[in-house]
């Protein structure tokens, strides 16, 4: 075939002038040759196909020879010949089309021309009208030859696509084949060191066996001679390994090499990770190699020593022990400096190679999409579209005739084997049903569920509804696994059963969400949103899924390349045409929810099918712009950060619950049950809460392979040393800030955690409520000093730096800080010499009320009229204030009350007494007096004095009822309480008459 077109293209040199109907109707029947050509090669490539996936799954590392190995080199290289030499022919091929372009555009002008051209001479008119024949005859000539041309060029495009894929089949032929072969050595020589090794440790039991035989009385030098031995063989066997280990990592080393000098854009994150292991593996190899090179040498030392102290019957043993450790010792600095230089043979490649994976990754995720550029390539596409139904048809054979070749390779053994684990799985699966559905049952005679508990039995029900799918996948599963079938029928296999699980669960969980419980058809009562809901539902989940199976299948059979980024296209046009119904359906789905679910749990579902819904338009968005490997990616990472998150969401509101749950049984059980709700539970909770979002952190660097992505983390770790600003030459980086944010957090939380403790729990023994005030708020300055100097050692700051900094800040506190400072320090001085404490009722500045908190910078007193009064510290240390509850809670009050001077005072003293006798709500101890106090104008005044506890009803109450008690007695007994009186005279005298501004008699008025 290839010699028929290379002859056609020598041929293809002849220029329009000398075509031909006979050479036309030979390419006529050369384009027919080439088309069944390509059909015969599409033929034997689909055979070839199936053969390579037969061949690749039997062969076996034990059954590749060198033979085989240059066999499919030789393939290799006469695929690729093949292909070049038709690429020759493809361009030959497209010189001629452009020559002949040109030369049918020169042909019409020409014959343009011709028809233009005027003449009356009969003669000239005969030969314009022949050269006219002529010109459309060749016209027409050149006009079918370019047709023919170019389906001969459409044609070998297909042919070269079919090339392109039959050298790719080599390439992967040749490279199972080394592998196998390198997997062959490698076990040979594996094999071969592992012999070695053996003897080696053969060789020390013989040496340890003759070491006890020796009797005791025998020389010491010879029994230290058999222990050096022993040593040395146990080294030489781990020398054997360590040979063997480097031998591989050299062998990487030179592979990682050839790879970055030679195509170093195949370079992926397999090989990072590979530079990674080599790195550590050579460092750790080194350190084991310096150890025990130490110590031999040090027992050499040790050996010269005692060689020297020795008799001379001796120094035979001392020799041999000599010559053993400086031997050993000089092949292992050997192995060291062979280690060293493979070690500095891999320090320049670790920046290349980690260059180049990036530059690969960057031009993978921004290569756009590739569709075809001309009418031929679009007809070649459609082409290879109509063929996928065929290659799906194959494919799908070729699974079931691997499971059935590889069916038919297991022995009798190995089905007792297979039957055996499927009925275990059997049993298994019956035993988990069994336990579930009791808690199933549990979890349906309770009364009032939380939405944990609601949550789990839908699940149970889900799963109680797919067991027959989750049992035969398992099935399925197994099978593959003690089958091993071929791995493209595994993989064909796998994805359909997802596949039906994929569509089968969220159609279950939805009928479930929005049906919850089942009734009778004469008491059902439907509700027609939610049915058209969950059929929107369904609908959604089966289309998407079987777009998904497509896709999928699109980038796992043998198709071109343009196929599969036309299936990923129309993938995503449907991705960006569903955003619309599938946020119509959240509405509707939010809607039927918030009847039977709130708080928490309707937020993570808020959140969920906001997310994505966003998600997939991101990824559409990049997909229908082209950039589908980017569209991709995207798609990948998304999916697990939303699986992370929505993951983190569940366990949160799950925790929230236990946490509910631990707070109703520490209530209903334990002795300290406020100790537990109040301070333990919360701070499991808050610990809990942090070490979870650490985790899903954690999981989401791990779970997309950022650790191991050693591009990746040195940007994050540029990101986090990237330095902010520089104190007294300390670098402060934006990891340091962070950590510090949080570090400054995490104290101020827990040193009020810590003051709320210790007051209502540590120090509950203390009586006294302003010791122990006092003792929580020191408590809680100790913890915060302690955090906050943390804080600053995390920042890098060390002492030098804070004492320069105390001192720029002493600088501010002269300026502008005094007064802050100020209250601060005597906020201090009031917990250590506490002329006041918390409950204490104080007058401050004509502030009357109680001390509610005192705190680093002011304290509160809450007045009578419930009025919060602010006053700095300061102020309670420069001046004085009155604290009616220093020294203890009692009051006295004293009282004035006027008797008339008509009543007997002795017997007024009585009755008074008496009235404060019977009051409830004055204390007897210290008690009350009544005393003669003063005779007034009006009356005769009496001083009463009581005492009152603060801690009981109060002083308005007492003052109250020592007045009404008074008011009752005095009135009972007839004695009056007088109001003042005035006796007046009138005086009437004369007055001049000669005064104008008064009348003749004037009136004055004196009183007595």
């Amino acid at each position: 075939m290839v010699s028929a077109q290379t002859e056609a293209s020598n041929s293809n040199a002849a220029t329009a002038s000398s075509l031909t109907p006979e050479i036309v109707e030979e390419r006529q029947n050369l384009l027919k040759i080439e088309r069944e050509t390509t059909q015969q090669q599409q033929s034997q490539l689909d055979v070839q196909t199936q053969e390579l996936a037969e061949r690749i799954a039997q062969l076996q590392p034990e059954q590749v020879s060198e033979e085989l190995l240059k066999e499919a080199g030789f393939t290799k290289q006469a695929a690729q010949l093949e292909l070049d030499k038709v690429r020759v022919t493809q361009q030959n091929l497209t010189t001629l089309i452009r020559e002949q372009r040109t030369a049918l555009q020169d042909r019409r002008q020409r014959l343009e021309t011709l028809q233009a051209t005027q003449t009356t001479n009969e003669t000239e008119a005969a030969a314009l009208k022949t050269r006219l024949e002529q010109q459309q005859i060749a016209i027409e000539l050149l006009e079918k030859s370019l047709g023919i041309e170019q389906l001969r060029l459409a044609n070998l495009q297909v042919l070269i696509d079919l090339l392109e894929k039959k050298v790719d089949s080599a390439v992967r032929w040749e490279n199972e084949v080394t592998k196998a072969y390198e997997l062959q050595q490698k076990e040979k020589l594996q094999s071969r060191i592992q012999e070695e090794r053996q003897n080696y440790f053969n060789q020390a039991s013989q040496l340890q066996l003759e070491l006890s035989r020796l009797p005791e009385t025998a020389p010491e030098a010879q029994r230290q001679l058999l222990k050096t031995q022993i040593q040395v063989a146990e080294y030489r066997a781990q020398w054997v390994t360590d040979e063997l280990k480097f031998n591989f990592m050299n062998d990487t080393l030179m592979r990682l090499k050839n790879l970055l000098e030679k195509m170093p854009d195949r370079i992926n994150q397999q090989h990072q990770r590979e530079t990674d292991h080599l790195k550590q593996d050579l460092t750790a190899l080194t350190l084991a190699l310096s150890n025990r090179i130490g110590v031999l040498q040090q027992q050499l030392t040790v050996q010269k020593q005692r060689q020297i102290a020795s008799d001379q019957r001796s120094q035979r043993w001392f020799k041999q022990e000599q010559e053993a450790l400086s031997e050993l010792t000089k092949d292992l600095q050997q192995q060291l400096q062979r280690v060293t230089e493979v070690h500095l043979l891999l320090l320049p490649l670790e920046m290349p190679l980690a260059t180049a994976y990036a530059n690969n990754l960057r031009n993978r995720l921004m290569q756009r999409r590739q569709l075809p550029e001309n009418m031929t390539g679009w007809q070649t596409l459609l082409s290879e579209i109509s063929e996928v139904p065929h290659i799906f048809w194959q494919q799908t054979q070729f699974t079931v005739r691997g499971f059935l070749r590889a069916f038919q390779q297991i022995d009798e053994k190995r089905w007792s084997v297979i039957i055996l684990v499927v009925f275990l799985w059997l049993i298994i699966v019956f035993f988990i049903r069994y336990y579930l559905m009791g808690i199933f049952h549990r979890l349906n005679q309770m009364a009032d569920m939380s939405s944990s508990a609601r949550s789990l039995l839908i699940l149970l029900k889900l799963l109680h509804i797919n067991r027959i799918g989750i049992t035969l996948t398992g099935i399925l599963l197994l099978m593959i696994w003690l089958a091993d079938p071929p791995y493209p029928s595994v993989l064909i296999s796998v994805t359909v059963a997802l596949l039906w699980l994929g569509i089968k669960f969220p159609v279950d969980l939805a009928w479930l969400i929005l049906h919850p419980r089942e009734t009778s058809q004469s008491e059902q009562q439907v509700d027609l949103a939610k049915i058209k809901l969950y059929r929107q539902l369904r609908w959604m989940v089966i289309l998407t899924s079987s777009l998904i199976m497509i896709t999928t299948l699109g980038h796992i059979l043998p198709i071109g390349l343009m196929v599969q980024d036309l299936i990923d296209t129309g993938f995503m046009l449907f991705l960006s045409i569903t955003i619309f119904p599938i946020m119509h359906i959240r509405h509707l789905l939010i809607g039927s929810l918030k009847q039977t679910i709130s708080g928490y749990w309707l937020l993570v579902i808020r959140l969920t099918t906001l997310m994505i819904p966003l998600a997939l338009l991101a990824v559409a968005l990049m997909g229908l712009i082209g950039y589908l490997n980017l569209g991709w990616y995207v798609a990948w990472r998304l999916g697990l950060f939303l699986f992370i998150f929505v993951a983190w969401l569940v366990a949160r509101g799950l925790l929230q619950d236990i946490i509910k749950l631990l707070k109703n049984f520490a209530l209903k059980y334990s002795e300290y049950g406020l100790l537990w709700t109040q301070d333990i539970i919360p701070l499991l909770d808050k610990l809990l809460g942090v070490g979870l979002a650490i985790g899903a952190i954690f999981t989401l660097f791990w779970i997309n392979g950022w650790f191991n992505d050693e591009v990746f983390m040195s940007s994050v770790k540029g990101f986090f040393d990237y330095t902010v600003f520089t104190i007294n030459e300390a670098n402060i980086s934006i990891g340091n800030v962070l950590l510090s944010i949080f570090t400054f957090w995490a104290v101020f939380w827990f040193s009020s955690w810590s003051k709320r403790v210790t007051y209502r729990w540590i120090y509950s023994n203390i009586l006294d409520l302003g010791v122990r005030s006092s003792l929580s708020i020191f408590t809680q300055y100790i913890v915060l000093v302690i955090g906050l100097l943390i804080a600053l050692k995390i920042m890098g700051i060390n002492l030098t730096t804070l004492m320069v900094l105390l001192g720029g800040l002493g600088v501010g506190i002269g300026f502008g800080l005094q007064n802050i400072v100020n209250n601060f320090v005597s906020g201090i001085l009031l917990l250590v010499e506490r002329p006041l404490r918390t409950g204490d009722i104080v007058n401050v500045g004509g502030n009357e009320g109680e001390v509610t908190q005192i705190g680093m910078r002011s304290l509160t007193i809450k007045t009578w009229n419930k009025q919060d009064v602010i006053v700095p510290n300061s102020e309670l240390i420069t001046n004085s204030f009155v604290n009616w509850t220093h020294s203890d809670k009692v009051l006295r009050v004293t009282l004035y009350i006027g008797v008339s001077y008509n009543d007997d005072p002795h017997h007024v003293k009585k009755v008074m007494t008496e009235a404060l006798n019977q009051v409830t709500e004055i204390l007897k101890e210290p008690p009350s007096t009544v005393s003669l106090w003063e005779f007034m104008d009006s009356a005769v005044s009496f001083r009463v004095d009581y005492y009152f506890d603060l801690s009981g009803p109060g002083g308005l109450v007492a003052r109250d009822a020592v007045l009404f008690s008074i008011w009752d007695a005095l009135r009972k007994e007839g004695i009056t309480i007088p109001y003042p009186q005035r006796d007046i005279h009138v005086l009437t005298t004369k007055v001049p008459q000669d005064n104008p501004l008064t009348d003749s008699t004037d009136t004055y008025f004196k009183a007595v």
